[in-house]
Protein backbone atom coordinates (compact mmCIF):
# COMPACT_ATOMS: atom_id res chain seq x y z
CA UNK A 1 0.00 0.00 0.00
CA UNK A 2 1.28 3.48 -0.87
CA UNK A 3 2.26 5.56 2.20
CA UNK A 4 -0.10 8.34 1.11
CA UNK A 5 -2.99 5.87 1.00
CA UNK A 6 -2.08 4.69 4.51
CA UNK A 7 -2.07 8.25 5.88
CA UNK A 8 -5.38 8.98 4.17
CA UNK A 9 -6.91 5.80 5.60
CA UNK A 10 -5.73 6.68 9.12
CA UNK A 11 -7.20 10.19 9.00
CA UNK A 12 -10.48 9.01 7.50
CA UNK A 13 -10.63 6.38 10.22
CA UNK A 14 -10.08 9.17 12.75
CA UNK A 15 -13.07 10.96 11.23
CA UNK A 16 -15.24 7.86 11.66
CA UNK A 17 -14.05 7.31 15.23
CA UNK A 18 -14.57 10.98 16.06
CA UNK A 19 -18.17 10.90 14.85
CA UNK A 20 -18.92 7.63 16.65
CA UNK A 21 -17.30 8.57 19.97
CA UNK A 22 -18.93 10.04 23.02
CA UNK A 23 -18.30 13.78 22.94
CA UNK A 24 -17.45 13.81 26.64
CA UNK A 25 -14.96 10.90 26.63
CA UNK A 26 -11.24 11.37 27.21
CA UNK A 27 -10.47 9.53 23.98
CA UNK A 28 -12.69 11.91 22.00
CA UNK A 29 -11.01 14.94 23.56
CA UNK A 30 -7.46 13.66 22.98
CA UNK A 31 -8.19 12.70 19.36
CA UNK A 32 -9.79 16.06 18.67
CA UNK A 33 -6.90 18.02 20.19
CA UNK A 34 -4.38 15.90 18.28
CA UNK A 35 -6.11 16.60 14.98
CA UNK A 36 -6.32 20.30 15.80
CA UNK A 37 -2.57 20.39 16.48
CA UNK A 38 -1.81 18.59 13.21
CA UNK A 39 -4.12 20.93 11.30
CA UNK A 40 -2.60 24.03 12.88
CA UNK A 41 0.97 22.87 12.19
CA UNK A 42 0.17 22.04 8.56
CA UNK A 43 -1.45 25.44 8.02
CA UNK A 44 1.51 27.23 9.59
CA UNK A 45 3.90 25.26 7.36
CA UNK A 46 1.79 26.14 4.31
CA UNK A 47 1.92 29.73 5.48
CA UNK A 48 5.73 29.63 5.27
CA UNK A 49 5.58 28.56 1.62
CA UNK A 50 3.00 31.26 0.89
CA UNK A 51 5.04 33.92 2.67
CA UNK A 52 8.04 32.91 0.54
CA UNK A 53 6.21 34.29 -2.51
CA UNK A 54 5.99 37.73 -0.90
CA UNK A 55 9.70 37.57 -0.04
CA UNK A 56 10.57 36.76 -3.66
CA UNK A 57 8.38 39.58 -4.96
CA UNK A 58 10.10 42.03 -2.62
CA UNK A 59 13.55 40.85 -3.72
CA UNK A 60 12.51 41.02 -7.36
CA UNK A 61 11.47 44.67 -7.15
CA UNK A 62 14.40 45.62 -4.90
CA UNK A 63 17.22 43.84 -6.75
CA UNK A 64 15.82 43.13 -10.21
CA UNK A 65 16.53 45.12 -13.35
CA UNK A 66 13.89 46.23 -15.82
CA UNK A 67 16.20 45.50 -18.75
CA UNK A 68 19.12 43.15 -19.26
CA UNK A 69 21.96 44.18 -21.53
CA UNK A 70 24.03 41.36 -23.01
CA UNK A 71 27.65 41.96 -21.96
CA UNK A 72 30.21 42.59 -24.70
CA UNK A 73 32.43 39.65 -25.56
CA UNK A 74 35.95 40.99 -25.03
CA UNK A 75 37.83 37.84 -26.00
CA UNK A 76 37.78 35.00 -28.50
CA UNK A 77 34.67 32.81 -28.53
CA UNK A 78 35.31 29.66 -26.43
CA UNK A 79 34.72 26.08 -27.58
CA UNK A 80 31.20 24.75 -26.96
CA UNK A 81 29.65 21.29 -27.08
CA UNK A 82 25.88 21.25 -27.59
CA UNK A 83 24.39 18.21 -25.84
CA UNK A 84 21.00 16.83 -26.86
CA UNK A 85 19.96 14.04 -24.43
CA UNK A 86 16.99 12.24 -25.98
CA UNK A 87 14.75 9.29 -25.22
CA UNK A 88 12.01 8.31 -27.70
CA UNK A 89 11.77 11.72 -29.37
CA UNK A 90 10.94 10.80 -32.97
CA UNK A 91 8.57 13.75 -33.47
CA UNK A 92 10.89 16.55 -32.36
CA UNK A 93 14.58 15.61 -32.46
CA UNK A 94 15.24 16.35 -36.13
CA UNK A 95 13.76 19.80 -35.71
CA UNK A 96 16.05 20.47 -32.73
CA UNK A 97 19.17 19.24 -34.56
CA UNK A 98 18.39 21.58 -37.46
CA UNK A 99 17.97 24.46 -35.02
CA UNK A 100 21.39 23.76 -33.49
CA UNK A 101 23.01 23.45 -36.91
CA UNK A 102 21.77 26.98 -37.62
CA UNK A 103 23.69 28.48 -34.65
CA UNK A 104 25.65 31.61 -35.45
CA UNK A 105 28.96 30.49 -34.00
CA UNK A 106 32.50 29.78 -35.28
CA UNK A 107 32.52 26.38 -36.97
CA UNK A 108 35.77 25.27 -35.36
CA UNK A 109 34.47 26.13 -31.88
CA UNK A 110 31.24 24.11 -31.87
CA UNK A 111 30.30 20.44 -31.87
CA UNK A 112 26.90 18.77 -31.42
CA UNK A 113 26.33 15.58 -29.43
CA UNK A 114 23.13 13.59 -29.85
CA UNK A 115 22.89 11.41 -26.72
CA UNK A 116 20.27 8.85 -27.72
CA UNK A 117 18.86 6.37 -25.16
CA UNK A 118 15.75 5.55 -27.21
CA UNK A 119 14.09 2.13 -27.25
CA UNK A 120 11.08 2.90 -29.49
CA UNK A 121 12.81 2.01 -32.75
CA UNK A 122 13.66 5.62 -33.61
CA UNK A 123 17.44 5.31 -33.03
CA UNK A 124 18.21 4.04 -36.53
CA UNK A 125 16.32 6.95 -38.05
CA UNK A 126 18.00 9.51 -35.78
CA UNK A 127 21.48 8.10 -36.43
CA UNK A 128 20.91 8.17 -40.18
CA UNK A 129 19.71 11.76 -39.97
CA UNK A 130 22.84 12.78 -38.00
CA UNK A 131 25.11 11.10 -40.56
CA UNK A 132 23.29 12.78 -43.41
CA UNK A 133 23.44 16.24 -41.85
CA UNK A 134 27.10 15.89 -40.91
CA UNK A 135 28.03 15.62 -44.58
CA UNK A 136 26.85 19.16 -45.31
CA UNK A 137 27.11 20.85 -41.90
CA UNK A 138 29.97 23.13 -40.90
CA UNK A 139 29.66 21.75 -37.35
CA UNK A 140 30.76 18.33 -36.15
CA UNK A 141 27.87 16.03 -35.18
CA UNK A 142 28.50 13.07 -32.86
CA UNK A 143 25.85 10.40 -32.34
CA UNK A 144 26.14 8.41 -29.08
CA UNK A 145 23.83 5.49 -28.33
CA UNK A 146 24.21 3.74 -24.94
CA UNK A 147 23.59 0.02 -24.55
CA UNK A 148 21.68 0.61 -21.30
CA UNK A 149 19.71 3.52 -19.89
CA UNK A 150 21.66 3.47 -16.63
CA UNK A 151 21.02 6.61 -14.52
CA UNK A 152 18.71 7.94 -17.24
CA UNK A 153 19.38 11.51 -18.43
CA UNK A 154 22.18 12.04 -15.90
CA UNK A 155 23.94 8.91 -17.17
CA UNK A 156 23.69 10.08 -20.78
CA UNK A 157 25.15 13.46 -19.85
CA UNK A 158 28.05 11.84 -17.96
CA UNK A 159 28.96 9.85 -21.08
CA UNK A 160 28.59 12.92 -23.28
CA UNK A 161 30.68 15.12 -21.00
CA UNK A 162 33.49 12.56 -20.90
CA UNK A 163 33.74 12.72 -24.71
CA UNK A 164 32.99 16.42 -25.22
CA UNK A 165 35.65 18.72 -26.66
CA UNK A 166 34.01 21.94 -25.52
CA UNK A 167 35.02 24.10 -22.59
CA UNK A 168 31.31 24.86 -22.21
CA UNK A 169 28.30 22.54 -22.55
CA UNK A 170 24.93 23.79 -23.85
CA UNK A 171 22.03 21.43 -23.04
CA UNK A 172 18.64 21.23 -24.75
CA UNK A 173 15.78 18.80 -24.29
CA UNK A 174 14.33 17.54 -27.56
CA UNK A 175 11.26 19.80 -27.69
CA UNK A 176 13.17 23.10 -27.31
CA UNK A 177 13.85 25.45 -30.22
CA UNK A 178 16.80 27.79 -29.57
CA UNK A 179 17.39 30.75 -31.87
CA UNK A 180 20.55 31.10 -33.97
CA UNK A 181 22.02 33.74 -31.66
CA UNK A 182 21.51 31.71 -28.47
CA UNK A 183 25.20 31.06 -27.81
CA UNK A 184 26.35 34.56 -28.66
CA UNK A 185 23.76 35.97 -26.25
CA UNK A 186 24.62 33.64 -23.37
CA UNK A 187 28.38 33.00 -23.52
CA UNK A 188 29.39 36.60 -22.59
CA UNK A 189 27.75 36.18 -19.16
CA UNK A 190 30.44 33.67 -18.16
CA UNK A 191 32.99 36.48 -18.36
CA UNK A 192 30.85 39.09 -16.61
CA UNK A 193 31.97 38.02 -13.13
CA UNK A 194 34.01 35.46 -11.28
CA UNK A 195 32.98 31.83 -10.83
CA UNK A 196 29.97 31.85 -13.17
CA UNK A 197 29.45 28.12 -13.68
CA UNK A 198 26.07 28.04 -15.42
CA UNK A 199 23.77 30.34 -17.40
CA UNK A 200 20.05 29.53 -17.48
CA UNK A 201 17.64 31.13 -19.96
CA UNK A 202 13.86 31.50 -19.87
CA UNK A 203 11.43 28.94 -21.26
CA UNK A 204 8.87 30.02 -23.81
CA UNK A 205 5.76 28.10 -24.89
CA UNK A 206 5.26 27.16 -28.53
CA UNK A 207 1.94 25.38 -27.92
CA UNK A 208 0.33 27.84 -25.48
CA UNK A 209 -2.96 27.87 -27.44
CA UNK A 210 -3.34 24.10 -27.87
CA UNK A 211 -5.85 23.71 -25.03
CA UNK A 212 -6.74 25.10 -21.62
CA UNK A 213 -4.27 22.78 -19.88
CA UNK A 214 -1.33 24.08 -21.92
CA UNK A 215 -2.36 27.67 -21.18
CA UNK A 216 -2.45 27.03 -17.43
CA UNK A 217 0.94 25.29 -17.46
CA UNK A 218 2.44 28.13 -19.47
CA UNK A 219 1.40 30.88 -17.07
CA UNK A 220 2.61 28.75 -14.17
CA UNK A 221 6.03 28.49 -15.84
CA UNK A 222 6.00 32.25 -16.45
CA UNK A 223 5.63 32.87 -12.73
CA UNK A 224 8.56 30.57 -11.99
CA UNK A 225 10.93 32.18 -14.47
CA UNK A 226 9.87 35.84 -14.45
CA UNK A 227 9.65 36.14 -10.67
CA UNK A 228 11.25 33.22 -8.81
CA UNK A 229 14.32 32.65 -10.98
CA UNK A 230 14.84 36.35 -11.64
CA UNK A 231 14.49 37.31 -7.96
CA UNK A 232 16.87 34.60 -6.76
CA UNK A 233 19.48 35.30 -9.41
CA UNK A 234 19.39 39.07 -8.94
CA UNK A 235 19.58 38.92 -5.13
CA UNK A 236 22.21 36.22 -4.71
CA UNK A 237 20.01 33.35 -3.54
CA UNK A 238 20.60 29.74 -4.52
CA UNK A 239 18.49 28.57 -7.43
CA UNK A 240 18.56 25.87 -10.05
CA UNK A 241 19.39 25.08 -13.64
CA UNK A 242 16.09 23.89 -15.15
CA UNK A 243 17.52 20.90 -16.98
CA UNK A 244 17.51 22.48 -20.43
CA UNK A 245 17.99 25.75 -22.34
CA UNK A 246 21.17 26.56 -20.46
CA UNK A 247 24.95 26.41 -20.66
CA UNK A 248 27.40 24.91 -18.15
CA UNK A 249 31.10 25.50 -17.71
CA UNK A 250 32.62 22.03 -17.96
CA UNK A 251 35.05 22.76 -15.12
CA UNK A 252 32.10 23.57 -12.87
CA UNK A 253 30.37 20.24 -13.60
CA UNK A 254 33.50 18.23 -12.89
CA UNK A 255 34.43 20.13 -9.72
CA UNK A 256 30.89 19.68 -8.37
CA UNK A 257 31.08 15.91 -8.82
CA UNK A 258 29.53 15.50 -12.30
CA UNK A 259 25.94 14.54 -13.08
CA UNK A 260 24.37 12.04 -10.69
CA UNK A 261 21.48 9.66 -11.26
CA UNK A 262 20.63 9.02 -7.60
CA UNK A 263 17.69 11.46 -7.80
CA UNK A 264 15.08 12.19 -10.48
CA UNK A 265 16.12 15.86 -10.43
CA UNK A 266 19.70 15.68 -11.71
CA UNK A 267 19.52 19.34 -12.72
CA UNK A 268 18.54 20.60 -9.24
CA UNK A 269 21.06 18.26 -7.62
CA UNK A 270 24.04 19.45 -9.70
CA UNK A 271 22.94 23.10 -9.38
CA UNK A 272 23.09 22.99 -5.60
CA UNK A 273 26.29 20.97 -5.44
CA UNK A 274 27.94 23.52 -7.75
CA UNK A 275 26.75 26.50 -5.69
CA UNK A 276 27.90 24.81 -2.49
CA UNK A 277 31.34 24.65 -4.13
CA UNK A 278 31.24 28.42 -4.64
CA UNK A 279 30.11 28.55 -8.28
CA UNK A 280 27.41 30.99 -9.39
CA UNK A 281 24.44 30.45 -11.67
CA UNK A 282 23.21 33.35 -13.80
CA UNK A 283 19.62 33.65 -15.00
CA UNK A 284 19.15 35.49 -18.29
CA UNK A 285 15.52 36.52 -18.48
CA UNK A 286 15.60 38.18 -21.89
CA UNK A 287 16.81 35.11 -23.79
CA UNK A 288 13.73 33.00 -24.42
CA UNK A 289 13.77 29.45 -25.77
CA UNK A 290 10.32 28.16 -26.86
CA UNK A 291 9.35 24.63 -25.86
CA UNK A 292 6.37 22.29 -25.69
CA UNK A 293 4.35 21.84 -22.52
CA UNK A 294 2.47 18.53 -22.00
CA UNK A 295 -0.76 18.27 -23.97
CA UNK A 296 -2.62 15.79 -21.78
CA UNK A 297 -3.48 15.45 -18.12
CA UNK A 298 -1.68 12.07 -17.84
CA UNK A 299 1.55 13.48 -19.27
CA UNK A 300 1.30 16.57 -17.07
CA UNK A 301 0.73 14.53 -13.90
CA UNK A 302 3.67 12.26 -14.72
CA UNK A 303 5.92 15.26 -15.23
CA UNK A 304 4.76 16.85 -11.99
CA UNK A 305 5.25 13.58 -10.13
CA UNK A 306 8.82 13.30 -11.39
CA UNK A 307 9.61 16.91 -10.48
CA UNK A 308 8.07 16.52 -7.02
CA UNK A 309 9.85 13.27 -6.20
CA UNK A 310 13.18 14.46 -7.60
CA UNK A 311 13.03 17.72 -5.66
CA UNK A 312 12.38 16.00 -2.34
CA UNK A 313 15.08 13.40 -3.07
CA UNK A 314 17.52 16.26 -3.65
CA UNK A 315 16.33 18.06 -0.51
CA UNK A 316 16.96 14.97 1.61
CA UNK A 317 20.36 14.52 -0.02
CA UNK A 318 21.64 18.09 0.25
CA UNK A 319 19.80 20.06 2.95
CA UNK A 320 22.39 19.02 5.53
CA UNK A 321 25.21 20.30 3.33
CA UNK A 322 23.34 23.57 2.84
CA UNK A 323 23.12 24.23 6.58
CA UNK A 324 26.73 23.23 7.33
CA UNK A 325 28.15 25.30 4.48
CA UNK A 326 30.44 28.17 5.46
CA UNK A 327 29.91 29.83 2.06
CA UNK A 328 26.22 30.66 2.60
CA UNK A 329 24.49 33.27 4.74
CA UNK A 330 21.58 32.42 7.04
CA UNK A 331 19.15 33.99 4.56
CA UNK A 332 20.56 31.90 1.71
CA UNK A 333 20.28 28.74 3.80
CA UNK A 334 16.69 29.45 4.82
CA UNK A 335 15.54 30.33 1.29
CA UNK A 336 17.37 27.32 -0.14
CA UNK A 337 15.55 25.03 2.32
CA UNK A 338 12.16 26.47 1.35
CA UNK A 339 13.08 25.99 -2.30
CA UNK A 340 14.29 22.40 -1.91
CA UNK A 341 11.20 21.36 0.05
CA UNK A 342 8.78 23.34 -2.13
CA UNK A 343 6.80 20.29 -3.22
CA UNK A 344 6.14 19.41 0.43
CA UNK A 345 3.27 21.88 0.22
CA UNK A 346 1.21 19.22 -1.56
CA UNK A 347 1.14 16.57 1.21
CA UNK A 348 0.63 19.43 3.66
CA UNK A 349 -2.44 20.48 1.65
CA UNK A 350 -3.79 16.93 1.74
CA UNK A 351 -3.04 16.57 5.45
CA UNK A 352 -4.76 19.86 6.23
CA UNK A 353 -7.76 18.93 4.10
CA UNK A 354 -8.17 15.55 5.81
CA UNK A 355 -7.81 17.08 9.27
CA UNK A 356 -10.41 19.68 8.35
CA UNK A 357 -12.80 16.92 7.34
CA UNK A 358 -12.10 15.02 10.56
CA UNK A 359 -12.82 18.18 12.59
CA UNK A 360 -15.69 19.29 10.37
CA UNK A 361 -18.45 18.54 12.86
CA UNK A 362 -16.60 19.17 16.10
CA UNK A 363 -14.80 22.54 15.92
CA UNK A 364 -16.32 25.94 16.62
CA UNK A 365 -16.03 28.48 13.84
CA UNK A 366 -14.35 31.33 15.74
CA UNK A 367 -10.72 30.38 16.32
CA UNK A 368 -10.62 27.95 13.42
CA UNK A 369 -11.91 30.56 10.99
CA UNK A 370 -9.15 32.97 12.03
CA UNK A 371 -6.49 30.40 11.21
CA UNK A 372 -8.16 29.69 7.86
CA UNK A 373 -8.14 33.45 7.11
CA UNK A 374 -4.39 33.67 7.78
CA UNK A 375 -3.81 30.63 5.55
CA UNK A 376 -5.85 32.23 2.77
CA UNK A 377 -3.76 35.39 3.03
CA UNK A 378 -0.60 33.34 2.53
CA UNK A 379 -2.28 31.44 -0.31
CA UNK A 380 -2.57 34.69 -2.26
CA UNK A 381 1.23 34.78 -2.63
CA UNK A 382 1.71 32.21 -5.44
CA UNK A 383 -1.13 33.61 -7.63
CA UNK A 384 0.31 37.09 -7.11
CA UNK A 385 3.63 35.82 -8.48
CA UNK A 386 1.86 34.76 -11.68
CA UNK A 387 0.06 38.11 -11.92
CA UNK A 388 3.36 40.01 -11.74
CA UNK A 389 4.96 37.68 -14.28
CA UNK A 390 2.20 38.10 -16.87
CA UNK A 391 2.15 41.86 -16.32
CA UNK A 392 5.90 42.05 -16.93
CA UNK A 393 5.54 39.89 -20.06
CA UNK A 394 2.83 42.17 -21.44
CA UNK A 395 -0.01 39.64 -21.15
CA UNK A 396 -2.28 41.01 -18.39
CA UNK A 397 -5.28 39.30 -20.01
CA UNK A 398 -3.85 35.95 -18.95
CA UNK A 399 -4.41 36.89 -15.31
CA UNK A 400 -8.07 35.96 -15.87
CA UNK A 401 -6.94 32.31 -15.98
CA UNK A 402 -5.65 32.45 -12.41
CA UNK A 403 -8.74 30.91 -10.74
CA UNK A 404 -8.42 27.91 -13.05
CA UNK A 405 -4.70 27.64 -12.33
CA UNK A 406 -5.45 27.56 -8.60
CA UNK A 407 -8.00 24.78 -9.16
CA UNK A 408 -5.50 22.81 -11.26
CA UNK A 409 -2.78 23.24 -8.63
CA UNK A 410 -5.11 22.04 -5.85
CA UNK A 411 -6.18 19.10 -7.98
CA UNK A 412 -2.56 17.95 -8.23
CA UNK A 413 -2.08 17.69 -4.47
CA UNK A 414 -2.85 13.96 -4.27
CA UNK A 415 -0.73 13.07 -7.30
CA UNK A 416 2.27 15.01 -6.01
CA UNK A 417 1.80 13.82 -2.44
CA UNK A 418 2.26 10.23 -3.61
CA UNK A 419 5.56 11.25 -5.23
CA UNK A 420 6.78 13.19 -2.17
CA UNK A 421 6.03 10.34 0.22
CA UNK A 422 7.76 7.85 -2.09
CA UNK A 423 10.85 10.08 -1.98
CA UNK A 424 10.70 10.22 1.82
CA UNK A 425 10.58 6.44 2.22
CA UNK A 426 13.32 6.00 -0.38
CA UNK A 427 11.30 4.18 -3.03
CA UNK A 428 13.20 4.19 -6.35
CA UNK A 429 11.38 4.60 -9.65
CA UNK A 430 12.41 5.07 -13.26
CA UNK A 431 12.76 8.45 -14.96
CA UNK A 432 9.46 8.63 -16.86
CA UNK A 433 9.78 10.65 -20.03
CA UNK A 434 7.13 13.25 -20.83
CA UNK A 435 5.92 12.47 -24.39
CA UNK A 436 6.51 15.27 -26.91
CA UNK A 437 4.53 15.48 -30.13
CA UNK A 438 6.01 18.41 -32.05
CA UNK A 439 4.39 21.73 -32.79
CA UNK A 440 0.78 20.57 -32.61
CA UNK A 441 -1.89 23.23 -32.85
CA UNK A 442 -5.47 23.33 -31.60
CA UNK A 443 -7.42 20.61 -33.40
CA UNK A 444 -4.43 18.31 -33.99
CA UNK A 445 -4.89 14.88 -32.38
CA UNK A 446 -1.94 13.69 -30.26
CA UNK A 447 -4.02 10.60 -29.47
CA UNK A 448 -3.34 9.31 -33.01
CA UNK A 449 0.35 8.84 -32.23
CA UNK A 450 2.00 5.74 -30.81
CA UNK A 451 3.09 7.69 -27.71
CA UNK A 452 -0.53 8.10 -26.60
CA UNK A 453 -0.58 4.52 -25.32
CA UNK A 454 2.51 5.15 -23.18
CA UNK A 455 0.57 7.72 -21.17
CA UNK A 456 -1.65 5.00 -19.72
CA UNK A 457 -4.50 7.47 -19.90
CA UNK A 458 -7.01 4.61 -19.61
CA UNK A 459 -6.46 4.47 -15.86
CA UNK A 460 -9.07 6.16 -13.70
CA UNK A 461 -7.79 8.58 -11.01
CA UNK A 462 -9.18 6.59 -8.09
CA UNK A 463 -7.57 8.72 -5.39
CA UNK A 464 -9.33 11.85 -6.69
CA UNK A 465 -12.61 9.94 -7.13
CA UNK A 466 -12.53 8.71 -3.51
CA UNK A 467 -11.72 12.21 -2.21
CA UNK A 468 -14.61 13.67 -4.18
CA UNK A 469 -16.94 11.15 -2.58
CA UNK A 470 -15.68 11.97 0.92
CA UNK A 471 -15.94 15.72 0.32
CA UNK A 472 -19.46 15.46 -1.06
CA UNK A 473 -20.61 13.26 1.83
CA UNK A 474 -19.19 15.58 4.49
CA UNK A 475 -20.59 18.71 2.84
CA UNK A 476 -24.06 17.18 2.40
CA UNK A 477 -24.16 15.99 6.02
CA UNK A 478 -22.82 19.39 7.11
CA UNK A 479 -25.63 21.17 5.28
CA UNK A 480 -28.20 18.93 6.98
CA UNK A 481 -26.69 19.64 10.41
CA UNK A 482 -25.94 23.30 9.61
CA UNK A 483 -22.33 23.12 10.88
CA UNK A 484 -18.89 24.32 9.75
CA UNK A 485 -20.31 26.70 7.15
CA UNK A 486 -17.03 28.65 7.13
CA UNK A 487 -15.27 25.67 5.52
CA UNK A 488 -17.65 25.21 2.59
CA UNK A 489 -15.94 27.62 0.11
CA UNK A 490 -12.54 26.05 0.80
CA UNK A 491 -13.86 22.49 0.51
CA UNK A 492 -15.74 23.42 -2.66
CA UNK A 493 -12.46 24.59 -4.25
CA UNK A 494 -10.93 21.17 -3.57
CA UNK A 495 -14.07 19.42 -4.80
CA UNK A 496 -13.89 21.43 -8.04
CA UNK A 497 -10.18 20.70 -8.33
CA UNK A 498 -10.56 16.94 -8.02
CA UNK A 499 -13.58 16.94 -10.34
CA UNK A 500 -11.55 18.82 -12.98
CA UNK A 501 -8.80 16.17 -12.82
CA UNK A 502 -11.39 13.38 -13.09
CA UNK A 503 -13.10 15.07 -16.04
CA UNK A 504 -9.84 15.55 -17.93
CA UNK A 505 -8.93 11.90 -17.36
CA UNK A 506 -12.38 10.82 -18.55
CA UNK A 507 -12.05 12.84 -21.76
CA UNK A 508 -8.58 11.41 -22.35
CA UNK A 509 -9.78 7.84 -21.77
CA UNK A 510 -12.67 8.26 -24.17
CA UNK A 511 -10.49 9.81 -26.86
CA UNK A 512 -7.75 7.16 -26.64
CA UNK A 513 -10.25 4.30 -26.63
CA UNK A 514 -12.06 5.81 -29.60
CA UNK A 515 -8.81 6.16 -31.55
CA UNK A 516 -7.75 2.61 -30.60
CA UNK A 517 -11.02 1.22 -31.99
CA UNK A 518 -10.59 3.25 -35.17
CA UNK A 519 -7.00 2.03 -35.59
CA UNK A 520 -8.07 -1.58 -35.03
CA UNK A 521 -10.69 -1.27 -37.73
CA UNK A 522 -8.18 0.32 -40.11
CA UNK A 523 -10.05 3.61 -40.35
CA UNK A 524 -7.19 5.62 -38.84
CA UNK A 525 -3.51 5.01 -39.46
CA UNK A 526 -1.33 5.30 -36.37
CA UNK A 527 1.41 7.91 -36.69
Amino acid sequence: MRPSVSVTAVLLLALAVLLASDGNSVFYTVLKITLQIISTCSQLALGLFGFNSYVLLFRLFYYGKSKQETPEMTQEWPSVTVQLPIYNERFVIQRLIKKCLAFDYPADKLEIQVLDDSNDGSSTEVKAFCESESKTSKFKITYINRKSRNNFKAGALVVGTSQARGEFLAIFDADFMPEADFLKRTMPYFYEGENVGCVQTRWGHMNYDYNLLTKLQAIGHDGHFMVEQEAKSASGLLFNFNGTAGVWRRECIISAGDWSGDTLAEDLDLSYRAQLKGWKIKFVRDVEVPAEVPLSISAFKKQQSRWAKGSIQTAIKLVGSVWTSDKLSSVQKYMATIHLFGYACHPLMVLNLLCTLALFFTTSESGFATLVLITCLMAVGPPLVVCVAEWKLGHPERILLLPLLIILHNGLCLNNSFAVLEAIIGKKTAFERTPKFGNMQAGDKWTETQYAKALQGHKLPWAEIIMCGVLLLCMLVGVQLNVATHSYPWLFIFLSAFLSIIFQHYKEIQTIQSMSRAQSSGKVKEL
